[in-house]
């Protein structure tokens, strides 16, 4: 019973000295956001004018007439991770869906996914189309 009382002692030390240790400081918020997203400049003061209920119109983003405005939404759709990773989701699903029991009709998963693909492209051709 000696032996193993300073075993458990020792054991207990160390324990007791390693939850002690000090974690790094976290990184300043300033830092962390600037890391994260290095292409982010927001703007100071935001402003909303009155809204319409209506349908969203094609080209919508032009009617702003603010070419930063065109430019962080150019920015934003070209590093956009969310509508990559649904492409390549839909480039996949096109990969294993094979053609339907008469030998050349696509499948309904595979229909859906040219319908996806084609919202994607109109989303991004209208969110990218330049100011006129």
């Amino acid at each position: 019973m000696t032996a193993r009382f300073p075993r458990w002692l020792a054991t207990g030390a160390v324990s007791i000295l390693l939850a002690g240790c000090p974690l790094p400081p976290p990184p300043a918020s300033d830092d962390v956001r600037s890391q994260a997203l290095p292409n982010l400049m927001p703007a100071e003061k935001w402003t909303a004018g009155p809204t319409d209920p209506g349908p969203v119109a094609p080209g919508w983003l032009a009617l702003f007439r603010e070419p930063e405005l065109e430019k962080l939404v150019a920015e934003a759709m070209l590093y956009n991770v969310d509508l990559k990773v649904a492409a390549a989701r839909v480039d996949q699903v096109r990969g294993v869906v094979k053609p339907g029991p008469d030998g050349g009709k696509p499948t309904a998963i595979d229909e859906w996914a040219a319908a996806f693909q084609d919202k994607v492209q109109q989303i991004d051709a209208q969110r990218c189309r330049p100011a006129s």
